[in-house]
């Protein structure tokens, strides 16, 4: 607009009349455009905010798992294990006894049935032989094949035993596999929350960081204006970028036109944090003119 004043002469008044209704035409289409932007810039502050607060809501409708309820999930899967562990010992143990009376010390019934044949063959061959000795004999044996048949029933009973447990051991497995994937899906879940909490707060202090930052500068732009110049600018202060991650929490908050980049200085209108700085101190009763 003061281009085509200056061309004109340097004043309003000297423009002829068709370029005073030029200008005219050109300010009144400059305010409009100006309007529209301030409009949409506001319009998509506005949204910004709705996404945000909607986002906020949508969480609160997830799934949550309080620590006690995990807790909970935890301590079944981990009595399952103990459960195996105890399964799996008193297996060892009873096939420990297997073992012990399927090798323990050689029964003496092959050689009592074998000392006892050979007295009836003397006595079948017309040698003399002992009664008394064929009948402690036939005791000793049946002694001996009683005390064997005891030792059969106890591996088969010991056997049976240790199938038992190992399909016990086996359904437990089971489900210490089903308790410990409800466990694992429950961990990821909370640390899902904690990971949302924790954007939410990283979210909220960038916004903090960032219009700490804005109000600085403002609140140097402000002093200079009354006193002597000063330059509270380090070497890389006006480089300053905030990160964003991908959660719909930080998303909400990212800058329009750089995705990933919560705040920008570059992308900042510096004036903005200024008026807001001029109201504060209005506020205060003091008169910054």
């Amino acid at each position: 607009m003061e281009s085509l004043i200056s061309r004109g002469g340097g004043s309003l008044a000297a423009l002829s009349e068709r370029k005073k209704e030029d200008y005219f035409n050109y300010k009144k289409k400059f305010d409009e455009i100006t309007v529209e932007l301030t409009n949409a810039k506001e319009k998509e502050d506005a949204l910004r905010k709705e996404i945000g607060d909607l986002t906020e809501q949508l969480a609160s409708f997830d799934q949550k798992i309080s620590v006690k309820e995990l807790l909970v999930l935890q301590a079944i899967y981990v009595d399952l294990e103990e459960r195996i562990e105890s399964l799996e010992n008193t297996i060892d143990l009873e096939a420990q006894k297997n073992d012990e009376a399927e090798h323990g010390e050689d029964s003496p019934l092959s050689s009592l049935m074998e000392e006892k044949e050979n007295l009836l063959a003397d006595i079948a061959s017309g040698i003399q032989g002992d009664p008394e000795k064929l009948k402690s004999l036939e005791q000793q044996i049946a002694r001996e094949e009683d005390l064997h048949e005891k030792q059969v029933e106890a591996i088969i009973a010991t056997s049976q035993t240790i199938a038992g447990l190992n399909r016990k051991k086996e359904q437990t497995e089971m489900k210490l596999s089903i308790a410990r994937q409800n466990f694992h899906d429950g961990l990821v879940n909370y640390l899902d929350q904690d990971i949302e909490r924790a954007g939410k707060d990283y979210t909220a202090i960038a916004g903090q960081v960032s219009d700490l930052f804005m109000r600085i500068i403002s609140l140097s732009t402000l002093r200079n204006k009354f006193g002597s110049q000063i330059n509270i600018l380090g070497s890389y202060t006006t480089n300053i970028q905030i990160p964003s991650f991908a959660l719909d929490v930080c998303r909400s908050k990212e800058c329009g036109d750089m995705p990933g980049i919560l705040f920008r200085y570059w992308d900042t209108d510096p004036q903005v944090a200024l008026d807001g700085e001029l109201e504060r101190l209005s506020k205060l009763g003091i008169k910054v003119s």
